[in-house]
């Protein structure tokens, strides 16, 4: 990291905590802390380059919302947790690091180093990564919780349109327009047809990436949106 760098806290309120916080300006003394409080938005976000959420200063909640928007914006990050509290939290995020109980400032920033060379080398290697997704934009390949699936060429191009554009609703004809371009029979249907398959693929009861738009199309899901 560089200096003008700047490295987000969440959980740090409580004045309890004043002494983890001075022991981390100590360990990070060219950075710039920023302790979140409530209200803040993945705008907020954009301009950090790193983040540490530690659990006990917030509800579960709110951390697992806060590890949304983390998730979102490929932020390295360290979350500080207790072993007891491990299973809930929503850590599907394979870039996060965690450090448990007790404390050790030095652990924290070797983690949050692990964690920004882990999102640089995704960033370096032109990975797609939502959730428990990763797709290899050079090999052409999906991976799933770390096993390979199996798709077409048009199964992974219309994924992979759809996955990098997260939230967005495409119609049926735009989808066409973007994926097939004049290299495709059967009208609308085929976008339908090889929907399901990817379907049949990638979602069960933990995932559900493609979310139908009734009458307009499809988006491919936010992380931070619930099912």
């Amino acid at each position: 990291m560089t200096t003008d760098q700047t490295i987000a806290l969440f959980g740090f309120s409580n004045p309890k905590y004043e002494i983890l916080l001075d022991q981390l300006l100590d360990v990070f003394p060219s950075k710039n802390l920023v302790s979140f409080r409530e209200n803040f938005t993945a705008d907020n976000l954009k301009s950090m380059h790193a983040a540490i959420v530690y659990t006990e200063g917030i509800n579960f909640n709110e951390s697992n919302s806060i590890l949304n928007y983390i998730h979102e914006l490929n932020l390295p990050t360290v979350v500080i947790t207790s072993y007891s509290s491990i299973d809930m939290l929503d850590i599907a995020n394979s870039s996060l690091e965690i450090c448990f109980q007790p404390l050790d400032p030095i652990e924290i920033k070797n983690r949050l180093n692990i964690s920004i060379k882990r999102i640089s080398k995704i960033k370096n290697n032109n990975l797609l990564s939502r959730g428990n997704l990763l797709i290899d934009q050079d090999k052409y390949e999906v991976w799933l919780q770390g096993d390979k699936v199996d798709l077409t060429f048009k199964e992974y191009e219309l994924l992979k349109y759809l996955a990098s554009n997260p939230g967005r609703v495409f119609s049926r004809e735009a989808l066409l327009r973007a994926v097939w371009a004049h290299d495709y029979f059967g009208g609308t249907r085929t976008v339908d047809v090889h929907i399901r398959r990817i379907r049949s693929k990638i979602d069960d009861f933990k995932n559900q990436f493609i979310e139908t738009q009734w009458n307009v199309g499809y988006k491919f899901r936010k992380t931070d949106e619930n099912f």
